[in-house]
């Protein structure tokens, strides 16, 4: 879906995709955060290169970090193993310490990043298990 003229919006037109695995929205007007992103669990390789989305890494799915190390030291390539962020901005600029290059599954050190920015993680943790909780009592007012 690169090089579109989809009306400026937000990444929640993608949340109902949760077996999505690939998402290239390069070039195209989105803005905001990865958030709406949180429950595409198979979510592996993501292309916003030339949008405006520019934070939210937190909010990206367990799955996403978690990089088999073994399967990269052997070389495997296969499409199951990649994570892939191609991005552009503030979101280039946050990864830019962790860029790796010349390895096919991924293109940043995710495990890296997870660890240097615990303290984002757990608060956004934090607040999904809050938006839950209030979720659920509205159902509960409601019912």
């Amino acid at each position: 879906m690169d090089n579109n003229k989809f009306p400026a919006q937000d990444l929640s037109c993608f949340t109902p995709f949760i077996n999505l695995e690939r998402l290239y929205i390069v070039n195209n007007p989105f803005y905001g955060s990865l958030k709406p992103l949180r429950d595409l669990t198979y979510l592996k390789e993501i292309g916003i290169a030339g949008t405006d989305i520019d934070s939210g890494l937190e909010y990206l799915s367990e799955n996403f970090f978690n990089l088999d190390a073994v399967a990269s030291n052997l070389g495997l390539v296969g499409g199951h193993f990649k994570r892939l962020l191609i991005c552009t901005g503030k979101l280039a600029e946050q990864l830019k310490n962790y860029k790796i290059e010349n390895d096919p599954l991924r293109n940043y050190d995710w495990q890296a990043w997870k660890r240097d920015n615990q303290e984002l993680n757990d608060k956004a943790k934090k607040q999904d298990k809050q938006e839950e909780l209030t979720e659920l009592l509205e159902w509960e007012v409601v019912g």
